[in-house]
């Protein structure tokens, strides 16, 4: 059985989409990092529904300049979003690149 999907369009220097894929409220917070790029986070929705953790992915690109100082810049601001949370990064394929950053 899957969980509610919320979505949650923030400003960050453009129209960021983060999208929430349990319905969980934990002091921990699991991103989802894409790989690409150029790809979305959507290969990520239904497998991450029986989560532990608040778990959310995001849309890259947002900066419109692609490079890494960019992606990991537009991390940054997600956790920042979040910072009253203990945060867990999982990055897939060039996604783990950011993460590392």
């Amino acid at each position: 059985m899957h969980s509610v999907r919320h979505f949650y369009p923030i400003l960050l220097k453009g129209l960021m989409e983060i999208t929430q894929l349990n319905t969980k409220d934990t002091p921990e917070l699991l991103i989802l990092i894409h790989g690409g790029p150029g790809f979305s986070g959507h290969y990520f929705h239904g497998f991450f529904d029986e989560s532990p953790y608040t778990t959310i992915t995001y849309d890259q690109g947002f900066l419109n300049m692609p490079t890494i100082d960019s992606f990991v810049e537009e991390l940054n601001m997600v956790i920042e979003k979040y910072k009253n949370k203990k945060i867990i990064l999982l990055g897939h394929s060039f996604g783990s690149v950011i993460a590392l950053e």
